[in-house]
């Protein structure tokens, strides 16, 4: 019986060992491709962010009769680009390390892009007189409030497409100094807070209180704006 009973001890030590070898080497392997696939994604980025730079400072080279329908198009065509990297993004937030050098970088260059596309906003709407209100959402991943923000902010988008930009900027991520730049400039101190046009408005707003705000900024009448008084 003690036999069998240290027989049985033995087979079940060993039966753990194998399963917590099998579960590190999991791990490892689950860890390594993660490490490759970002390594992959950043490299892809690399260039889709090279991309967009040379864009901008090719567009500023063009005179205005040239530069509005490229412009137009570039606008486009960034929009289809940086929303995947958002989704990225996004997801490692949810499931990854923050402090992992790969999501860190990968945070910077989109931030940084989305900034010069608003930079190329501001140059639609002075050389084309494009129809475009931008928006500064500044937000915390711990604010209660910021989530709802983001859904109003969606709506809305999806109302007005092209005509309605919308910048989301996480106010609390050092790592990239223009964070701190932007912040200052804005004087954010609570979240959500949100700069249409210049005009800076803290706290939460409805979607009510955003189309009253947005609604005035153009200068011909949109639809989506009739009942506003």
């Amino acid at each position: 019986m003690r036999t069998l009973k240290k027989d049985k001890y033995v087979a079940a030590a060993i039966l753990t060992a194998i399963i917590f070898t099998l579960g590190l080497l999991m791990g490892i392997v689950i860890n390594e491709y993660k490490i490759k696939y970002m390594e992959q994604l950043a490299k892809e980025q690399e260039v889709e962010f090279s991309s967009l730079q040379f864009q901008y400072l090719y567009l500023d080279s063009l005179e205005d009769y040239e530069r509005c329908p490229a412009v137009s198009k570039t606008l486009e065509n960034n929009l289809i680009t940086l929303a995947p990297v958002l989704e990225e993004i996004q997801r490692y937030e949810r499931e990854g390390d923050l402090n992992d050098a790969a999501y860190i970088t990968l945070k910077r260059k989109y931030i940084l892009a989305n900034l010069r596309y608003w930079l190329l906003a501001q140059v639609s709407k002075e050389s084309c007189k494009n129809e475009i209100v931008t928006i500064f959402y500044f937000y915390s991943p711990e604010c209660e409030n910021c989530h709802n923000q983001g859904i109003t902010l969606t709506h809305l988008k999806q109302i007005f497409d092209d005509r309605l930009l919308i910048f989301p900027i996480d106010s609390t991520f050092d790592k990239e100094p223009m964070i701190s730049i932007l912040n200052a400039k804005y004087d954010v101190q609570e979240f959500p807070t949100l700069v249409i046009e210049e005009n800076i408005h803290p706290g939460f707003m409805s979607k009510d209180e955003i189309l009253k705000q947005i609604c005035q900024l153009y200068t011909t009448p949109q639809p989506e704006c009739e009942w506003i008084i």
